[in-house]
């Protein structure tokens, strides 16, 4: 179809430009017709003049004006049909018309005023007309010899004109060729990719498959381990604390109750990983179940930071609150809530510099449609890398002052995984030796009422 076009086209354009051609030269015919016209009018003047000067029975002398005007309108004709290029050509020719023009007019105004002796008349014609005769002869000889070159020119354009479109033609005849044989092969390269994409298409499809199916496996195994680990933990946490307290007497050695003390936290620590892993696991199944009810923020804080009172990071640090902070009824999951605050106040007290500040913060975020609960520490902050990994589940950021610390890895996990699950999201902004501020973000329709509303100096920790 695209040489059919291309030919169409070309041949098109090839009959334009030779009627344009045809066009252009077709006033050298004219111009050498004109002048041969003209000199068929001379001639019959001077049968007109010769035929006046034979007396009575002859042409009147209107006959000979009226041929003198038929002459002078011939040449006022041959200016006006390619007289400048025949003069460029022929430049001795230029004299001729003007003379020929010159001589008609006086001789037309000489006509005109009364003689007597008609034979004196025919004899001042003949004397005028003389040399006009052969100079008008020699006109029409040169302006033949002007047409036939340039209708020879002409001709000669055509036929370049008639290659260079045959060598167009045949340029886009091959180029419409190759075109066609480039699509054929690019459309079979296309088959060729969408058969190798659909491959991989499935091969992607089995694999996420089989990677969700191993998921909820591992999820499923977690989740069966973490239940099959805490009923024993509870009853070494139960018994060790007893003895601890010497709740049924005497242990018998003064030793023994500090034994089961290091016991007691031990195992405490212990199921405290579990829960993490168990909550992880819950979670990422999306089986994790939010009980949703009317919280005081304010008191859900107290009761965070008094759990940690005991804790050994939170010697010589203070937890501190805004002044503007108002802290709200907030229809939230209270457990999720208390555990998403004690795992970022741990890591801003872990990170924290000793006789550290850790900051909590409360207000609404402007335009969002959230309002931002955000723990700041003054420790020493994360790329931005790091705060990308910190988030992924079983990720420790690689630093001497982190190595210190145990811990699994999900702290940040479990608190993304549970404000997702409230509808919100978690924001980190952080730098390297700049501190770190980890942001609650519940959404605005969450918020039930206000209430609370905490001291500046919430608490010193070590206070008692």
């Amino acid at each position: 179809m695209t040489v059919v076009f291309g030919l169409a086209a070309v041949y098109t354009t090839f009959l334009i430009s030779n009627y344009a051609s045809l066009l252009r030269q077709s006033y050298p015919y004219n111009f050498a017709w004109t002048a041969g016209q003209a000199v068929v009018e001379f001639a019959r003047l001077q049968e007109r003049v010769a035929s006046y000067g034979l007396g009575d029975g002859g042409t009147e002398l209107d006959d000979v004006l009226v041929r003198i005007d038929i002459l002078l309108n011939r040449v006022g004709v041959l200016r006006g049909v390619g007289m400048a290029e025949f003069i460029d050509r022929f430049p001795d020719q230029s004299a001729v018309i003007d003379n020929l023009s010159t001589t008609l007019e006086a001789l037309s105004s000489f006509l005109a005023q009364p003689h007597a002796d008609r034979a004196e008349v025919v004899r001042e014609i003949r004397r005028g007309l003389a040399p006009i005769g052969a100079q008008l002869s020699r006109f029409a000889s040169a302006a033949n010899q002007y047409g036939g070159e340039v209708i020879g020119n002409g001709q000669h354009r055509l036929v370049s004109l008639h290659w260079i479109f045959s060598a167009l033609a045949g340029g886009l005849m091959l180029c419409g060729a190759s075109f066609i044989v480039l699509l054929m092969f690019k459309n079979r390269e296309v088959r060729r990719a969408h058969d190798i994409q659909g491959k991989l298409t499935r091969e992607l499809s089995a694999a996420r498959d089989r990677a969700e199916l191993a998921s909820r496996s591992k999820s499923r195994f977690l989740a069966t381990m973490s239940h099959e680990l805490r009923t024993p933990l509870n009853a070494i946490i139960g018994f060790s604390e007893m003895i601890t307290r010497e709740m049924h007497g005497s242990a018998g050695q003064p030793q023994y109750p500090e034994y089961a003390g290091y016991i007691l936290d031990s195992g405490t620590h212990m199921l405290s990983l579990v829960e993490d892993i168990l909550t992880t696991a819950k979670l990422e199944s999306g089986n994790y179940d939010l009980d949703l009810r009317d919280i005081d923020l304010a008191a859900v804080v107290k009761a965070v930071t008094t759990m940690l009172r005991g804790n050994p990071l939170a010697i010589g640090r203070r937890i501190t609150t805004e002044p503007a902070s108002v802290w709200p009824i907030l229809l939230a999951d209270e457990r999720a809530v208390r555990q998403m605050l004690l795992n970022l106040l741990t890591n801003a007290l872990k990170f924290s510099a000793p006789s550290g500040n850790v900051g909590l913060t409360c207000r609404s975020v402007a335009g969002d449609g959230f309002f931002e609960i955000m723990v700041r520490d003054d420790g020493i902050g994360m790329t931005e890398e790091q705060a990308a990994l910190a988030v992924l589940p079983f990720q420790q950021i690689d630093d001497g002052m982190n190595r210190r610390y145990e811990g699994t890895g999900l702290g940040l996990t479990i608190v993304k995984g549970l404000i997702e699950a409230h509808g919100g999201h978690l924001r980190i902004k952080s730098g390297q030796n700049k501190g770190t501020e980890v942001s609650l973000l519940f959404p605005s329709a969450a918020i039930i009422g206000t209430k609370g509303v905490l001291e500046e100096n919430l608490m010193r920790l070590d206070a008692e």
